[in-house]
């Protein structure tokens, strides 16, 4: 019952807004009650670009890998959540180093972690990834919690992100227009405009 409330509490925290930078912190301590870590972040894929942002981070730091940071799909754990569209534990990171982030994040002191696909219309997305300096932090149970969260966040993650592209479309075609107005505001010679 707990564990549902707390589901539902996230739900809330998720949709309360199309910014969802603004919900992110309170998401990230709602987790935190139904699956504990030292680090979460949700990193946004660009597929085009082979590519993925680190949308956002909260806990241990680690360099290369902070909010906004843009790192290449290519040998990373959250390629291969892409390629499978499943969730990828691991218990030890140490006895199966296998991916660029694993020094780094065993040097951070982090030996075990959890990434699981944030789908959207049959596409992952994004993933979101847990990280703690406990062994074996993770397993089935808290699979099973993080795969029902990325399934309430996803909906939400995709309409904020469209929301964040239109915005940014916004701002380009009213810079657009303002340089088209400072055109004929600073010409000297009369300009006519006409259509066919």
């Amino acid at each position: 019952a707990e564990e549902s409330a707390l589901l539902a509490e996230i739900g809330k925290t998720i949709t309360s807004t199309l910014d969802i930078g603004e919900v992110y912190g309170r998401f990230a301590s709602e987790v935190k009650k139904l699956v504990d870590f030292d680090r979460i972040n949700v990193n946004v894929i660009d597929h085009d670009a082979g590519t993925f942002i680190f949308r956002y981070v909260s806990g241990v730091l680690q360099a290369g890998r902070r909010a906004g940071d843009i790192q290449e799909l290519k040998g990373s754990q959250t390629e291969r959540v892409l390629q499978t569209g499943r969730p990828l534990m691991r218990p030890d990171v140490a006895a199966d180093v296998q991916f660029q982030v694993d020094e780094t994040l065993l040097a951070t002191g982090m030996v075990s972690s959890i990434m699981v696909p944030l789908k959207y219309q049959g596409r992952v997305i994004a993933t979101l990834s847990l990280r703690s300096k406990k062994l074996g932090a993770y397993g089935d149970k808290e699979q099973a919690i993080l795969e029902r969260v990325a399934d309430q966040i996803a909906p939400a993650m995709a309409n904020a992100e469209l929301f964040a592209q239109t915005r940014e479309s916004e701002r380009e075609m009213r810079e657009a227009e303002e340089r088209y107005q400072s055109i004929f505001d600073e010409s000297k010679d009369p300009i006519l405009v006409y259509s066919m």
